[in-house]
Parts: C-alpha cells; structure tokens; sequence
C-alpha cells in the first residue's frame, strides 16, 4: 500500500486576514469549501458543526452516512495554524483520503503499519517539522514512545476521532485502543476534540464523552432516517430458501451495484462463487486477502466491472459508492449499530434502495456458539493458565504457535484456548502475540543476475517459489520489499511448511531477505493458583451480558411485527411520530422496487 509522500506545504488560498492571525469563521471555511471541491453549500449539520470546533469548543457530531464527515475536519485543518490530527481505524480509508488530499494540494500524510521504515521516518519527519496540515494515525499509533515525543513538538489545533463509536464497549466496532485515546490527548495539551460517528446510541455517547474527557462538548446530531432507504426482513428456514430468495433480488437489480455481507470469510468465497456460477459478477471481499487483491476487488467493484460485492463487515467503512441499489445481510449481524451502518451504504445518491435481512432463527444459534468459543468460561481460563504453567519453558515462552498447542490441550476449541489467552493478555498475566494467519516481510537482495548462480540446484522448492513469486509481485516491488500475508503465501508453493522452507534456504543464499511475523505466547505470572488468578471476573461477565444484549436486539429487529424504520430510529434515540412507507410492515415493497 503505497502513496505519495509529498509533504511541501503548498500555498493554500486562506484569506489575508486569517494570515494576519484573525480567528477563521464558518464564511471562510464556505470559501475554502469551495475552493476546495466546488461546493458552494454546506450539507446538513457541516456548518454548525464547524462553526462549534472554531470556537475551540469540544464537538461530539453524530450524522448520517453520506454527510460528509471527512470535509469537516479536512477543510477546518486547512484554516487553523498548525497539524490537524486524525485517528482513524482503516488503514486503507486512510491511503484513500491522504491521496485525495494531495491532488488538492493539501499536505498531508498517515503514519501506520503498512509504511516501510524510511516512509514512516519521513512522515515523522514532516509531522516535526510542522509541514503538515493533517496528519492521520491509528490509534495504537501512540504507543510508540517515538511517535508521542516527536508530537509532543508540534502544534496540534484540533484532535479528530473518526468513527468515535470505537471508544465504546457498546459500540460495534471496539477498540481497546481507542480507550486511551483521552490520556493521549491530554498528554500533548488537551487540544479541542471533534468525535464524530454514524451511529451511536445513548450509552454510546456518553462513553464517547467519557472517555475522550470533552469538556462541555458540543452534541451536533442530524436524523439517522433515511427516507429513500427500504428496510425489509425475510424469514428464511433453510439455506437453500436463503440463496433463492439472493437470486430473485438480484435478478431485480437492473441498474447499480450490490454488497452483500456474510459473517465468515469462507462463506464470502462459497456465496460468491455460486453468484458467479449462476450468471452475476460476483466477487469476494474479507481481511484474509492479500492487500493487492483486496484493493483489485474493490477497484473492479467502483467502476462496475464486478457489480456485486460479497464481503464480511472488514469491507464498507469509507467506501462511498453512490448507486448501492442493495445491501443483503446474509447472515445474522451481530448488533444493530453494524447493521444500521453498513446498510446504510446503500442509496447515498438519493434515489430509493433496500436494506434486506435474510434472517434465519439458527443464525442467533451460530452467533451464540461463536460468542461461547470467543468468551470462554472461567473454568476455561483456569484450566488454560493451569496448562500452559507446563507448557512453557523456564523464560515463560511457549515452544511452537498457540494453536498448534491448542489442539494438545483437550479443550475441544482452539479458537476456544485462543480467546483464554487473551483473557489472560488482558488481565497481564501472559502476552498473546498470536496470528492465525501469519504474514512475512520479504526483500530481495541481490542483482537479477546474480540470482542464478546464487540459486541452489537441488532441492527445487526455492526454484519454484521464487519463480511463482516473481510472477505474484513485480521486480521493483520486490526490490523495495513486499508484505505477504497467509493467503498469498500458500499460493507460492505446496503449503505454508514448503514456502518457508524455501524462503529460509533462498536467504541463506543472499537472494532474499524475510522477517516472518511473531507467533507465541508466554507466560507473565509464573506460579499463580489457577482458581485465584487475578482477573476482574464481574466486568468481563458485563461485557458478556452487553454482547448478549446486543443479539437480542437484532432478534427483536428481525422479529417485530411494528414499522422496522420506527425500531431502528427509536434504537438510536430518534423516534418519529408517525409510521413510513419505507418498510415492509408499512409499505409496498413492489411499489419501493419499481421507483428504484
């Protein structure tokens, strides 16, 4: 994942007065708007919400998809003195916005995992040096006691947190990350914050407020409903009544493009290779692809080329395709906020669109065994700490991964013993360095020339993957160094074991470089009574109750016989007086159909 690194701090067209220290208003962020992206309006709620964070106010937005966000926050940084910094959660949405930023001459730059060391240096760089408008980072970012000495140098006027919901355990898209995120802001002054998120029910917001420690904040929300939006649920009892009912939408579909959005990766393969059989161009989407692909499939998706996306919930945040004429649940969504917003991708043109949940009562069934595989009970935990005291060596350290000690364990779940282990991360007894999919960093060294002499003769494993991955990736990108995760690595050769055999022998030669990710586990706390480990017990039973909850919701969503657009506005605090005629229990669907 690569971008410009052009960090020249371009002359942007602020007014005269501003430049001579005059406080910036909602009139010149207009003009600049303008300037900018050729709006001469502000979309609902932009205007207020600006005009509040050039107050130096604390602003807690909440607004719908579609409302331009990002242009509150980019076209406010081009106005104050100083680095505007954005966390984000997505590393790609990201990329997308720092490039869009410099076709309009705004400098900008993102400082994460998918940087090489001497992007990463040069981004810092920058940052210090104050030659930075925006500067977006991931939340786990701040642990790097680099990072947070270089920013404790610059001028940070305003501290952006997208999808602020992330801040909350309630929220659909936790990260214990962004719980820290209030201490790193007072750590470089307490600059004022803008949170801003799609969805956040009650409880949501006041974590959000918590947590970021606003002060008095400014609450900004614009109506969640979506008037063009057709809110439908169709009771399927089997999976085959489920793929018919896909099919027959589809076949409706006679313009625009489609998501449809399953739990599992392997599902997201299955489904779209049987839309593909059946005459649609389909494709599938889900983190365990290599990065490559992932943006090929998403380009094809953009322009048409393959008007139906399958993907699980890592496809959709930042993605603004305005003729989504369909978002399909699949399968079972875990919590109302991931529903409401991933559904909310389709329609953001205006003109009517459906959201369908094909609901199955044996889904909650599937969610409840992976929630039991995911919470392990106490019992679990204990037996896991208790096992792994004999496990591990004198250092702690557990020889081999995780999960191939997992399937020794007995418990009759790996992913079971995985997830007791991070019980156990949690609470800093053990550390869980664990991936199910490791990945490696690999670089080649030498002259193309060189290689044959270099190469070994016999056996002809490192031959053949070399071979399949100078087809997979090209010179230049290999020369500069390529990260491949699990999937792509399996494509190289007969299996994981055989790759990394090769790869090891082709670096003893000098060809290549390889870095393979950290897998293990190792025990902090050696000698604890496995019955009295020291672990909050009543707050990850809260958070396992929330979780419970949060399914239960859906149910009733799925369930009710009342206007499914009024279920979903009065989830979200926003009940309306009157029912729709945007849902199946108000509306006619056919008629809904024929309009879009």
């Amino acid at each position: 994942m690569q971008t410009d690194l052009c960090f020249e701090v371009h002359e942007l067209h602020v007014p005269d007065h501003i430049r001579r220290g005059a406080a910036p208003s909602v009139d010149d962020a207009r003009d600049m708007l303008q300037g900018l992206w050729g709006y001469t309006q502000f979309r609902d709620g932009q205007a207020e919400v600006i005009e509040a964070v050039l107050a130096r106010r604390d602003v807690l937005a909440i607004l719908p998809t579609g409302a331009g966000k990002s242009a509150i926050y980019q076209t406010t940084a081009a106005l104050l003195t100083g680095t505007t910094l954005v966390i984000s959660p997505l590393i790609a949405l990201m990329l997308d916005q720092v490039q869009n930023l410099h076709r309009l001459g705004i400098p900008a730059a993102f400082i994460n995992s998918s940087l090489k060391a001497r992007e990463a240096a040069a981004a810092l760089e920058a940052l210090e040096a104050g030659r930075l408008k925006l500067c977006y980072v991931a939340p786990e970012r701040f642990e790097s006691g680099e990072f947070q000495a270089r920013l404790a140098r610059v001028a940070v006027p305003l501290f952006v947190v997208d999808e602020a919901h992330c801040v909350s355990e309630w929220g659909h898209d936790f990260r214990t990350a962004y719980t820290r995120l209030g201490a790193y802001r007072a750590a470089i002054g307490s600059p004022p914050v803008l949170a801003l998120t799609a969805t956040a029910p009650p409880e949501v917001r006041s974590d959000i407020r918590e947590i970021l420690r606003m002060q008095d904040p400014a609450m900004i929300v614009r109506g969640l409903d979506r008037p063009n939006l057709f809110w439908e649920v169709v009771e399927t009892r089997d999976p085959s009544a489920k793929l018919r009912t896909l099919l027959a939408r589809l076949r409706t579909l006679e313009n625009g493009s489609a998501i449809i959005y399953t739990q599992y990766r392997q599902d997201t393969e299955e489904l779209a290779g049987w839309l593909s059989r059946a005459g649609f161009r389909a494709r599938a989407y889900h983190g365990g692809l290599a990065s490559q692909e992932r943006e090929e499939v998403q380009r094809a998706w953009m322009i048409g080329d393959t008007p139906v996306m399958v993907a699980t919930s890592a496809f959709g945040m930042g993605v603004d395709k305005p003729d989504v004429r369909l978002v399909a649940h699949y399968t079972y969504p875990a919590t109302l906020e991931s529903y409401y917003q991933e559904a909310g991708r389709a329609g953001r043109d205006g003109a009517p669109a459906t959201c369908l949940l094909l609901y199955s009562p044996s889904d909650r069934r599937t969610h409840e065994l992976r929630f039991e595989d995911m919470h392990p009970p106490q019992e679990v935990v204990e037996s896991v700490y208790a096992a792994l005291e004999v496990a591990v060596d004198e250092d702690g350290r557990l020889d081999g991964t995780l999960t191939a000690w997992a399937r020794r364990t007995g418990i009759d779940s790996e992913r079971r013993v995985c997830a007791a282990v991070r019980v156990l991360a949690s609470a800093e007894i053990a550390t869980n360095t664990q991936r199910f999919h490791e990945g490696a960093f690999v670089r080649m060294l030498c002259p193309t020339e060189e290689i044959r002499r270099k190469l070994p003769r016999k056996p002809s494993g490192p031959r053949d993957v070399l071979a399949a991955l100078w087809k997979a990736r090209s010179e230049d990108a290999l020369r500069e160094g390529v990260k491949l995760e699990g999937k792509e690595i399996r494509k190289l050769g007969k299996d994981r074991r055989t790759v990394r055999t090769a790869f090891e022998r082709l670096a003893e030669c000098g060809i290549i470089e390889v870095n393979w990710d950290e897998a293990g586990c190792r025990v902090l706390k050696r000698g604890l009574h496995p019955t009295r480990l020291p672990i909050d017990w009543n707050a990850i039973m809260e958070r396992q109750d929330r979780v419970r909850t949060q399914l239960e919701q859906v149910e009733a969503y799925a369930t009710t016989n009342a206007c499914r657009r009024l279920h979903l506005l009065a989830y979200f605090g926003e009940p309306t007086a009157a029912d729709c005629s945007g849902c199946d229990r108000c509306g006619q669907a056919d008629q809904f159909r024929e309009a879009a």
